[in-house]
Protein backbone atom coordinates (compact mmCIF):
# COMPACT_ATOMS: atom_id res chain seq x y z
CA UNK A 1 0.00 0.00 0.00
CA UNK A 2 2.72 2.40 0.66
CA UNK A 3 4.63 1.71 -2.34
CA UNK A 4 1.17 2.06 -4.52
CA UNK A 5 0.72 5.80 -2.24
CA UNK A 6 4.13 6.90 -3.09
CA UNK A 7 3.10 6.45 -6.46
CA UNK A 8 -0.19 8.43 -6.56
CA UNK A 9 1.72 11.35 -4.66
CA UNK A 10 4.14 11.05 -7.35
CA UNK A 11 1.59 11.68 -10.18
CA UNK A 12 -0.51 14.47 -8.04
CA UNK A 13 2.70 16.59 -7.98
CA UNK A 14 3.31 16.12 -11.57
CA UNK A 15 -0.30 16.60 -12.97
CA UNK A 16 -1.82 18.30 -10.00
CA UNK A 17 0.90 21.71 -9.70
CA UNK A 18 0.08 21.65 -6.04
CA UNK A 19 -3.95 22.42 -6.72
CA UNK A 20 -6.25 19.45 -7.44
CA UNK A 21 -7.99 21.74 -10.54
CA UNK A 22 -6.24 20.22 -12.88
CA UNK A 23 -8.94 18.08 -14.05
CA UNK A 24 -7.78 18.76 -17.48
CA UNK A 25 -4.41 17.10 -17.70
CA UNK A 26 -5.74 14.20 -15.30
CA UNK A 27 -8.12 13.44 -18.06
CA UNK A 28 -5.79 14.05 -20.95
CA UNK A 29 -2.55 11.74 -19.13
CA UNK A 30 -4.59 8.95 -18.16
CA UNK A 31 -8.00 8.76 -19.64
CA UNK A 32 -7.19 9.53 -23.43
CA UNK A 33 -6.89 6.92 -25.95
CA UNK A 34 -3.25 6.78 -27.18
CA UNK A 35 -3.89 4.99 -30.55
CA UNK A 36 -6.24 7.26 -32.83
CA UNK A 37 -7.03 6.40 -36.71
CA UNK A 38 -7.89 8.86 -39.17
CA UNK A 39 -10.98 7.78 -40.89
CA UNK A 40 -13.25 8.95 -43.85
CA UNK A 41 -17.17 10.45 -43.50
CA UNK A 42 -18.64 7.05 -44.59
CA UNK A 43 -17.09 5.04 -41.47
CA UNK A 44 -19.00 7.43 -39.41
CA UNK A 45 -21.92 7.70 -41.19
CA UNK A 46 -21.98 4.04 -40.64
CA UNK A 47 -21.02 3.57 -37.20
CA UNK A 48 -24.21 6.44 -36.50
CA UNK A 49 -26.75 4.02 -38.55
CA UNK A 50 -25.60 0.54 -36.91
CA UNK A 51 -25.89 2.36 -33.35
CA UNK A 52 -29.80 3.72 -33.90
CA UNK A 53 -30.45 0.12 -35.45
CA UNK A 54 -29.08 -1.50 -32.63
CA UNK A 55 -28.67 0.50 -29.56
CA UNK A 56 -30.66 3.59 -29.71
CA UNK A 57 -32.91 2.35 -26.67
CA UNK A 58 -29.85 2.11 -24.38
CA UNK A 59 -28.50 6.01 -25.08
CA UNK A 60 -29.88 9.17 -26.41
CA UNK A 61 -28.09 11.31 -28.96
CA UNK A 62 -27.60 14.94 -28.15
CA UNK A 63 -26.75 17.23 -31.37
CA UNK A 64 -23.61 19.83 -30.94
CA UNK A 65 -22.65 22.46 -33.52
CA UNK A 66 -19.00 24.12 -33.08
CA UNK A 67 -18.50 28.11 -34.80
CA UNK A 68 -15.62 27.87 -34.26
CA UNK A 69 -14.86 31.68 -35.14
CA UNK A 70 -14.21 34.71 -32.65
CA UNK A 71 -14.12 38.36 -33.52
CA UNK A 72 -11.23 38.57 -31.46
CA UNK A 73 -9.52 35.84 -29.55
CA UNK A 74 -8.96 36.19 -25.73
CA UNK A 75 -5.87 35.91 -24.76
CA UNK A 76 -7.03 33.71 -21.82
CA UNK A 77 -8.59 31.31 -24.10
CA UNK A 78 -7.86 27.66 -24.45
CA UNK A 79 -11.04 26.74 -26.54
CA UNK A 80 -11.12 26.26 -30.23
CA UNK A 81 -11.88 28.95 -32.11
CA UNK A 82 -10.51 31.23 -35.12
CA UNK A 83 -10.39 34.88 -35.13
CA UNK A 84 -13.03 35.80 -37.89
CA UNK A 85 -10.54 37.01 -41.00
CA UNK A 86 -13.55 38.16 -43.38
CA UNK A 87 -17.46 38.14 -43.69
CA UNK A 88 -17.19 35.69 -46.73
CA UNK A 89 -15.50 32.53 -44.65
CA UNK A 90 -18.23 32.97 -42.10
CA UNK A 91 -20.43 32.70 -45.52
CA UNK A 92 -18.54 29.88 -46.24
CA UNK A 93 -18.99 28.34 -43.39
CA UNK A 94 -22.51 28.52 -43.19
CA UNK A 95 -23.29 26.86 -46.79
CA UNK A 96 -20.56 23.98 -46.17
CA UNK A 97 -22.44 23.48 -42.56
CA UNK A 98 -25.87 23.30 -44.35
CA UNK A 99 -23.93 20.62 -46.72
CA UNK A 100 -22.97 18.79 -43.57
CA UNK A 101 -26.49 18.73 -42.21
CA UNK A 102 -28.25 17.65 -45.70
CA UNK A 103 -25.07 14.84 -45.83
CA UNK A 104 -25.84 13.13 -42.73
CA UNK A 105 -29.57 13.25 -42.52
CA UNK A 106 -30.66 9.96 -43.54
CA UNK A 107 -28.92 8.42 -40.62
CA UNK A 108 -31.01 10.40 -38.36
CA UNK A 109 -34.56 10.67 -40.10
CA UNK A 110 -36.38 7.96 -37.62
CA UNK A 111 -35.19 9.67 -34.52
CA UNK A 112 -35.21 12.83 -32.44
CA UNK A 113 -32.52 14.18 -30.11
CA UNK A 114 -32.71 14.93 -27.26
CA UNK A 115 -31.17 18.45 -26.83
CA UNK A 116 -28.98 21.07 -28.70
CA UNK A 117 -25.93 23.04 -27.75
CA UNK A 118 -24.45 25.59 -30.11
CA UNK A 119 -21.12 26.49 -28.58
CA UNK A 120 -17.64 28.49 -29.95
CA UNK A 121 -15.73 29.89 -30.79
CA UNK A 122 -18.72 32.08 -31.13
CA UNK A 123 -22.19 31.37 -32.14
CA UNK A 124 -23.20 34.67 -32.27
CA UNK A 125 -21.50 35.92 -34.40
CA UNK A 126 -23.29 34.97 -37.13
CA UNK A 127 -25.63 37.30 -38.74
CA UNK A 128 -29.83 37.12 -37.42
CA UNK A 129 -30.46 36.01 -41.13
CA UNK A 130 -27.54 33.85 -41.18
CA UNK A 131 -29.09 32.37 -38.13
CA UNK A 132 -31.97 32.25 -39.27
CA UNK A 133 -30.65 30.13 -42.48
CA UNK A 134 -28.67 27.61 -40.26
CA UNK A 135 -31.96 26.78 -37.20
CA UNK A 136 -34.42 27.01 -40.53
CA UNK A 137 -31.96 24.52 -42.37
CA UNK A 138 -31.16 22.62 -38.44
CA UNK A 139 -34.55 21.85 -38.38
CA UNK A 140 -35.94 21.02 -41.90
CA UNK A 141 -32.75 18.30 -41.60
CA UNK A 142 -33.48 16.79 -38.35
CA UNK A 143 -35.90 16.38 -35.52
CA UNK A 144 -36.07 17.32 -31.52
CA UNK A 145 -37.71 16.43 -28.57
CA UNK A 146 -40.05 18.61 -27.25
CA UNK A 147 -39.03 20.04 -23.53
CA UNK A 148 -35.66 19.41 -23.68
CA UNK A 149 -32.76 21.91 -23.56
CA UNK A 150 -32.12 23.95 -26.69
CA UNK A 151 -29.01 25.95 -25.25
CA UNK A 152 -26.51 28.88 -27.60
CA UNK A 153 -23.77 30.50 -26.16
CA UNK A 154 -23.66 34.29 -27.07
CA UNK A 155 -21.26 37.19 -26.62
CA UNK A 156 -22.55 39.95 -24.94
CA UNK A 157 -20.75 42.16 -27.17
CA UNK A 158 -22.77 40.20 -30.49
CA UNK A 159 -25.78 39.59 -29.09
CA UNK A 160 -28.28 42.02 -30.46
CA UNK A 161 -32.67 42.11 -29.82
CA UNK A 162 -32.84 40.76 -33.43
CA UNK A 163 -30.62 37.94 -33.08
CA UNK A 164 -32.14 36.83 -29.58
CA UNK A 165 -36.06 37.44 -31.46
CA UNK A 166 -34.52 34.33 -33.37
CA UNK A 167 -33.48 32.22 -31.04
CA UNK A 168 -36.56 32.43 -29.42
CA UNK A 169 -38.88 32.31 -32.55
CA UNK A 170 -36.67 28.96 -33.58
CA UNK A 171 -37.39 27.36 -30.06
CA UNK A 172 -33.99 27.73 -27.76
CA UNK A 173 -34.62 27.76 -24.17
CA UNK A 174 -31.64 28.51 -22.77
CA UNK A 175 -29.09 30.89 -23.52
CA UNK A 176 -25.46 31.26 -22.22
CA UNK A 177 -23.43 34.51 -22.09
CA UNK A 178 -19.79 34.67 -22.13
CA UNK A 179 -18.64 37.56 -19.95
CA UNK A 180 -15.77 36.61 -17.77
CA UNK A 181 -15.43 39.61 -15.66
CA UNK A 182 -17.10 43.01 -15.19
CA UNK A 183 -13.83 44.38 -14.73
CA UNK A 184 -12.54 46.96 -17.41
CA UNK A 185 -9.06 46.59 -16.43
CA UNK A 186 -8.93 42.69 -16.12
CA UNK A 187 -10.62 42.73 -19.53
CA UNK A 188 -8.20 44.92 -21.00
CA UNK A 189 -5.02 43.01 -19.82
CA UNK A 190 -6.54 40.24 -20.98
CA UNK A 191 -7.35 41.00 -24.61
CA UNK A 192 -10.98 41.43 -24.24
CA UNK A 193 -11.07 45.42 -23.54
CA UNK A 194 -13.74 45.83 -26.55
CA UNK A 195 -16.44 44.58 -24.03
CA UNK A 196 -18.59 46.91 -21.71
CA UNK A 197 -20.38 46.74 -18.45
CA UNK A 198 -23.00 48.17 -20.94
CA UNK A 199 -23.30 45.90 -22.86
CA UNK A 200 -23.77 43.03 -21.05
CA UNK A 201 -26.44 44.70 -18.63
CA UNK A 202 -28.45 45.54 -22.43
CA UNK A 203 -27.45 41.46 -23.90
CA UNK A 204 -28.88 40.21 -20.35
CA UNK A 205 -31.70 42.21 -19.79
CA UNK A 206 -32.58 42.52 -23.61
CA UNK A 207 -32.91 37.97 -23.26
CA UNK A 208 -34.78 38.68 -20.21
CA UNK A 209 -37.29 40.86 -22.46
CA UNK A 210 -37.47 38.06 -25.15
CA UNK A 211 -38.46 36.16 -22.44
CA UNK A 212 -35.49 33.14 -22.91
CA UNK A 213 -36.96 30.86 -20.11
CA UNK A 214 -32.99 30.45 -19.05
CA UNK A 215 -30.54 32.92 -18.71
CA UNK A 216 -26.78 32.42 -17.69
CA UNK A 217 -24.16 33.88 -17.01
CA UNK A 218 -20.18 32.62 -17.31
CA UNK A 219 -17.40 33.65 -15.38
CA UNK A 220 -13.74 33.39 -14.77
CA UNK A 221 -12.09 33.08 -11.78
CA UNK A 222 -8.00 33.59 -12.11
CA UNK A 223 -7.74 35.63 -14.83
CA UNK A 224 -4.52 37.79 -14.55
CA UNK A 225 -4.87 40.90 -12.78
CA UNK A 226 -7.81 40.06 -10.85
CA UNK A 227 -7.99 40.51 -7.08
CA UNK A 228 -10.13 39.95 -4.44
CA UNK A 229 -12.26 42.69 -4.48
CA UNK A 230 -12.68 42.49 -8.20
CA UNK A 231 -13.87 39.13 -8.35
CA UNK A 232 -16.12 39.58 -5.99
CA UNK A 233 -17.68 43.06 -7.54
CA UNK A 234 -17.79 41.18 -11.15
CA UNK A 235 -20.04 38.07 -8.53
CA UNK A 236 -21.82 40.70 -7.39
CA UNK A 237 -22.69 42.38 -10.71
CA UNK A 238 -23.85 38.79 -12.14
CA UNK A 239 -26.46 38.67 -9.51
CA UNK A 240 -27.45 41.94 -9.44
CA UNK A 241 -28.58 41.33 -13.17
CA UNK A 242 -30.83 37.95 -11.86
CA UNK A 243 -29.71 35.39 -14.10
CA UNK A 244 -31.46 31.60 -13.74
CA UNK A 245 -27.43 30.97 -13.29
CA UNK A 246 -23.80 31.59 -12.84
CA UNK A 247 -20.98 29.77 -13.66
CA UNK A 248 -17.72 30.64 -12.12
CA UNK A 249 -15.00 28.60 -14.50
CA UNK A 250 -11.65 28.44 -13.24
CA UNK A 251 -8.77 29.33 -15.65
CA UNK A 252 -6.59 26.87 -17.29
CA UNK A 253 -3.57 28.65 -18.72
CA UNK A 254 -2.32 27.84 -21.69
CA UNK A 255 1.98 28.26 -22.63
CA UNK A 256 1.18 31.25 -24.19
CA UNK A 257 -1.13 32.75 -21.59
CA UNK A 258 1.33 31.83 -18.93
CA UNK A 259 4.45 33.43 -21.25
CA UNK A 260 3.01 36.48 -22.59
CA UNK A 261 0.68 37.53 -20.49
CA UNK A 262 1.11 36.43 -17.00
CA UNK A 263 4.78 35.98 -17.23
CA UNK A 264 4.84 33.37 -14.10
CA UNK A 265 4.61 29.44 -14.20
CA UNK A 266 2.28 27.07 -14.17
CA UNK A 267 3.22 26.54 -10.41
CA UNK A 268 3.13 30.15 -9.46
CA UNK A 269 -0.31 31.02 -11.34
CA UNK A 270 -1.81 28.74 -10.06
CA UNK A 271 -0.71 29.36 -6.04
CA UNK A 272 -2.00 32.82 -7.06
CA UNK A 273 -5.18 31.59 -8.15
CA UNK A 274 -5.66 29.15 -5.31
CA UNK A 275 -5.00 32.15 -2.83
CA UNK A 276 -7.58 34.30 -4.38
CA UNK A 277 -9.91 31.82 -3.97
CA UNK A 278 -9.53 31.01 -0.94
CA UNK A 279 -9.81 34.81 0.30
CA UNK A 280 -13.09 35.25 -1.60
CA UNK A 281 -14.66 32.12 -0.77
CA UNK A 282 -16.86 33.03 2.31
CA UNK A 283 -17.61 35.83 1.22
CA UNK A 284 -18.64 33.99 -2.60
CA UNK A 285 -21.22 32.24 0.00
CA UNK A 286 -22.46 35.16 1.91
CA UNK A 287 -23.49 37.37 -1.66
CA UNK A 288 -24.84 34.49 -3.60
CA UNK A 289 -27.14 33.97 -0.32
CA UNK A 290 -27.76 37.35 0.16
CA UNK A 291 -29.04 37.38 -3.35
CA UNK A 292 -31.30 34.40 -3.50
CA UNK A 293 -28.70 31.94 -4.75
CA UNK A 294 -27.56 28.71 -3.36
CA UNK A 295 -23.96 27.36 -4.69
CA UNK A 296 -24.50 23.54 -5.47
CA UNK A 297 -21.92 21.41 -3.57
CA UNK A 298 -21.19 24.35 -0.91
CA UNK A 299 -22.55 25.81 2.31
CA UNK A 300 -21.06 27.56 5.01
CA UNK A 301 -19.80 24.62 6.68
CA UNK A 302 -18.14 23.18 3.60
CA UNK A 303 -16.88 27.40 2.27
CA UNK A 304 -13.53 26.45 0.66
CA UNK A 305 -13.60 27.05 -3.17
CA UNK A 306 -9.67 26.77 -3.93
CA UNK A 307 -10.21 23.08 -5.00
CA UNK A 308 -13.08 23.66 -7.96
CA UNK A 309 -12.82 24.18 -11.63
CA UNK A 310 -16.33 25.44 -11.36
CA UNK A 311 -18.66 27.27 -9.16
CA UNK A 312 -22.27 26.57 -10.24
CA UNK A 313 -24.82 29.13 -8.74
CA UNK A 314 -28.33 28.91 -8.85
CA UNK A 315 -31.74 31.26 -8.23
CA UNK A 316 -33.27 29.95 -5.59
CA UNK A 317 -36.76 28.73 -8.00
CA UNK A 318 -34.76 28.16 -10.82
CA UNK A 319 -34.37 25.14 -12.82
CA UNK A 320 -31.59 25.50 -15.33
CA UNK A 321 -31.18 22.35 -15.58
CA UNK A 322 -34.61 21.41 -16.98
CA UNK A 323 -34.41 19.08 -19.77
CA UNK A 324 -30.85 17.93 -19.28
CA UNK A 325 -31.31 14.87 -17.08
CA UNK A 326 -31.21 11.60 -19.67
CA UNK A 327 -34.22 9.57 -19.42
CA UNK A 328 -32.45 6.43 -20.79
CA UNK A 329 -29.95 4.29 -19.39
CA UNK A 330 -26.58 4.73 -21.54
CA UNK A 331 -24.55 7.85 -20.99
CA UNK A 332 -25.54 10.26 -24.17
CA UNK A 333 -24.15 10.14 -27.36
CA UNK A 334 -23.20 13.24 -28.96
CA UNK A 335 -23.60 14.00 -33.01
CA UNK A 336 -21.02 17.26 -33.57
CA UNK A 337 -21.02 19.34 -36.60
CA UNK A 338 -17.86 22.07 -37.14
CA UNK A 339 -14.59 21.94 -36.96
CA UNK A 340 -13.21 21.32 -32.89
CA UNK A 341 -16.47 19.64 -32.45
CA UNK A 342 -16.30 16.38 -30.09
CA UNK A 343 -18.55 13.45 -30.73
CA UNK A 344 -19.14 10.25 -29.06
CA UNK A 345 -21.16 7.15 -30.71
CA UNK A 346 -22.23 4.73 -27.53
CA UNK A 347 -19.62 2.31 -26.43
CA UNK A 348 -18.43 2.50 -30.12
CA UNK A 349 -16.51 5.44 -30.68
CA UNK A 350 -15.44 8.85 -29.94
CA UNK A 351 -14.30 11.36 -33.32
CA UNK A 352 -13.48 15.14 -33.84
CA UNK A 353 -12.14 17.16 -36.91
CA UNK A 354 -9.67 19.99 -36.41
CA UNK A 355 -10.65 20.54 -40.74
CA UNK A 356 -12.39 23.48 -41.58
CA UNK A 357 -15.83 22.63 -43.29
CA UNK A 358 -15.52 21.72 -47.14
CA UNK A 359 -17.84 22.01 -49.73
CA UNK A 360 -18.09 18.23 -49.85
CA UNK A 361 -18.64 16.07 -46.87
CA UNK A 362 -17.80 12.76 -48.24
CA UNK A 363 -14.17 14.28 -48.65
CA UNK A 364 -14.51 14.92 -44.61
CA UNK A 365 -11.67 13.21 -42.44
CA UNK A 366 -12.15 12.43 -38.81
CA UNK A 367 -10.03 11.63 -36.00
CA UNK A 368 -10.86 8.77 -33.86
CA UNK A 369 -10.80 6.56 -31.36
CA UNK A 370 -12.81 3.47 -30.60
CA UNK A 371 -14.20 2.39 -27.52
CA UNK A 372 -12.19 1.17 -24.87
CA UNK A 373 -15.04 0.19 -22.19
CA UNK A 374 -12.12 0.15 -19.20
CA UNK A 375 -11.60 3.36 -19.89
CA UNK A 376 -15.08 4.83 -20.60
CA UNK A 377 -15.61 3.35 -16.83
CA UNK A 378 -12.74 5.27 -15.10
CA UNK A 379 -14.32 8.10 -17.14
CA UNK A 380 -17.45 7.28 -15.34
CA UNK A 381 -15.84 7.27 -12.18
CA UNK A 382 -13.58 10.59 -13.15
CA UNK A 383 -16.33 12.62 -13.91
CA UNK A 384 -18.54 11.67 -10.54
CA UNK A 385 -15.54 11.98 -8.44
CA UNK A 386 -14.48 15.48 -10.05
CA UNK A 387 -17.14 17.44 -10.15
CA UNK A 388 -19.23 16.07 -6.99
CA UNK A 389 -16.86 13.83 -5.45
CA UNK A 390 -19.20 11.25 -5.33
CA UNK A 391 -20.60 8.17 -8.14
CA UNK A 392 -24.14 6.89 -8.75
CA UNK A 393 -24.11 3.60 -8.23
CA UNK A 394 -27.26 2.82 -10.31
CA UNK A 395 -25.99 5.13 -13.27
CA UNK A 396 -22.50 3.05 -13.37
CA UNK A 397 -24.81 -0.47 -13.12
CA UNK A 398 -27.36 0.97 -15.96
CA UNK A 399 -24.64 2.05 -18.08
CA UNK A 400 -22.19 -1.12 -18.03
CA UNK A 401 -24.55 -3.88 -16.86
CA UNK A 402 -22.50 -4.59 -13.82
CA UNK A 403 -21.86 -3.71 -10.37
CA UNK A 404 -19.26 -1.15 -9.28
CA UNK A 405 -18.47 -3.18 -6.64
CA UNK A 406 -17.93 -6.19 -8.44
CA UNK A 407 -16.36 -4.61 -11.04
CA UNK A 408 -13.76 -2.82 -8.83
CA UNK A 409 -13.70 -5.31 -5.52
CA UNK A 410 -9.66 -5.01 -5.06
CA UNK A 411 -9.75 -0.88 -5.28
CA UNK A 412 -12.93 -0.12 -2.96
CA UNK A 413 -11.34 -3.09 -0.18
CA UNK A 414 -8.67 -1.24 -0.05
CA UNK A 415 -10.50 2.39 0.61
CA UNK A 416 -13.21 0.82 2.78
CA UNK A 417 -10.04 -0.11 4.88
CA UNK A 418 -8.98 3.10 4.63
CA UNK A 419 -12.83 4.44 5.93
CA UNK A 420 -12.50 6.53 2.70
CA UNK A 421 -16.25 6.46 1.55
CA UNK A 422 -19.62 6.16 2.30
CA UNK A 423 -22.81 5.42 0.87
CA UNK A 424 -25.81 7.63 1.18
CA UNK A 425 -28.32 6.51 -0.76
CA UNK A 426 -27.88 5.44 -4.53
CA UNK A 427 -24.27 7.51 -4.11
CA UNK A 428 -20.69 6.52 -3.12
CA UNK A 429 -19.57 9.30 -1.40
CA UNK A 430 -15.69 10.10 -0.81
CA UNK A 431 -14.94 11.24 2.64
CA UNK A 432 -13.03 14.54 1.97
CA UNK A 433 -11.29 14.65 5.38
CA UNK A 434 -9.82 11.60 4.78
CA UNK A 435 -8.95 11.44 0.91
CA UNK A 436 -8.69 13.94 -2.12
CA UNK A 437 -10.94 13.03 -4.91
CA UNK A 438 -7.39 12.16 -7.35
CA UNK A 439 -5.98 9.95 -5.13
CA UNK A 440 -9.03 8.29 -4.32
CA UNK A 441 -10.06 7.86 -8.14
CA UNK A 442 -5.93 6.32 -8.56
CA UNK A 443 -6.89 3.81 -6.99
CA UNK A 444 -9.04 2.41 -9.49
CA UNK A 445 -6.10 2.88 -12.16
CA UNK A 446 -3.62 0.45 -13.32
CA UNK A 447 -0.47 1.04 -11.32
CA UNK A 448 1.53 0.73 -15.19
CA UNK A 449 -0.54 3.33 -16.68
CA UNK A 450 0.14 5.55 -13.50
CA UNK A 451 3.92 4.97 -13.87
CA UNK A 452 3.57 5.46 -17.89
CA UNK A 453 1.64 8.91 -17.51
CA UNK A 454 4.26 9.83 -14.27
CA UNK A 455 7.46 8.93 -16.82
CA UNK A 456 5.51 11.12 -19.58
CA UNK A 457 6.27 14.84 -20.34
CA UNK A 458 3.47 17.06 -19.03
CA UNK A 459 0.48 17.72 -21.86
CA UNK A 460 -0.10 21.48 -22.52
CA UNK A 461 -2.81 22.75 -23.45
CA UNK A 462 -3.00 23.80 -27.29
CA UNK A 463 -5.32 26.92 -27.56
CA UNK A 464 -6.76 25.53 -30.55
CA UNK A 465 -7.19 21.64 -30.53
CA UNK A 466 -8.11 21.50 -26.54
Amino acid sequence: MRKKISLYKRFIKKYCSDSLDNTYLIRIALLCSTKSQTVSAKIIFDAWTEFIKTDFYRSEIRFYNHIPFCHQRCSFCCYSSNELKSSGDLKNYVDNLIKHYRYFSPVFKDIEFSAIYFGGGTPSILTAQQMEKVFGELNNFFKFEEDRQKCIEFNPSSSSFEKLKVVKDFGFNKISFGVQSFDQDVLKVNGRGYQTEQAVVRAVSEAQEREIETINIDLLSGLYGDNEEKLINSINKALSLGPDSIHIYSVQPTAKYLENVCKMSEDEFREKKKTLLGAVSDKVIEIAQESGYFIAGLSKENPDIRERDLLYLIKRGSNPDKGVIPKKKGISSVFGVGPYSNSSVYKRMTYSTDEALGPDPEKSQYIVNFYDEKKDMLFSLYSGLAYSNSISLSGFKNNFDVDLFDQFEAPLNDLKKMKAFYIEGDRLRIDTKKIDWVTFFLFFVDESEIERAVKSPLPKIDPISH
